[in-house]
């Protein structure tokens, strides 16, 4: 990765460049509905963003939460948003955001990481299995009504 790339927490002024981030993904998020959130999420200690900044451009973004467990110890840390910038892939972004995010869920106590990432993601996939995530299970959505 280049030595001009900062990893660093996100804050509601990053939410139009994440905006344009999250549409790479295929997913329409609005400016001001992602500052609210990124608001929200940054007070919220089982939350946290990341991104990768260069020359005050965001090249990726990495959304992250903790959650308690109920039938086992500890917490679980979820990786629910990782997208870097179409021209910039292939250059380690990606990994630095996911070891910021371990870095991260070890400091929240969390004992066990997991990914949630579409089917159609393959190149996805490849790229959270180099890092030693396992196929395990499955998850099963519905969108509320």
């Amino acid at each position: 990765m280049n030595t001009d790339v900062e990893i660093r927490s996100a804050h509601a002024g990053d939410a139009e460049q994440v905006a344009a981030l999250i549409r790479q993904l295929g997913y329409a998020m609005e400016p001001d509905t992602l500052r609210v959130k990124l608001t929200q999420l940054a007070t919220s200690g089982a939350d946290q963003v990341f991104v990768a900044e260069s020359e005050g451009r965001l090249l990726g973004c990495l959304g992250l939460h903790a959650v308690p467990l109920l039938h086992a110890e500890g917490t679980l840390g979820r990786l629910t948003t990782l997208v870097v910038d179409e021209a910039h892939r292939g250059r380690g972004i990606g990994h630095a955001l996911v070891m910021a995010a371990h870095a991260w869920f070890k400091a929240a106590g969390c004992t066990r990481f997991e990914v949630t990432s579409g089917d159609h993601r393959e190149r996805a996939h490849r790229f959270y299995e180099r890092l030693g995530y396992l196929r395990q299970g499955q998850r099963l959505t519905m969108v509320a009504a």
